[in-house]
């Protein structure tokens, strides 16, 4: 099995939020560490779409991105602290 690249705090703190465009919205995304150790990012929102029709409905959408692997990241090495 591939080795995910990072640590989990590299992600953590490097993972930038994204936006997803869907239709004619931008659902702005933020990274998250989910419950199962995966890591990724996350977003929903409730918004307007129109039918062919010209109807108007409202949605929510909420989108998510697993990072492949990412729940093998490991963790840095924490530092020892010296007792002078």
């Amino acid at each position: 099995m591939q080795q995910f690249p990072i640590t989990r705090q590299h992600f953590i703190r490097e993972a930038s939020s994204v936006k997803a465009h869907i239709g004619d919205k931008d659902i702005h995304l933020m990274s998250k560490e989910y419950s199962t150790g995966s890591l990724g990012w996350y977003g929903s929102e409730k918004h307007p779409m129109m039918l062919d029709d010209g109807t108007e409905v409202w949605v929510q959408t909420t989108v998510q991105i697993i990072a492949v692997n990412s729940k093998l990241a490991e963790d840095e090495p924490k530092q020892r602290s010296l007792n002078v």
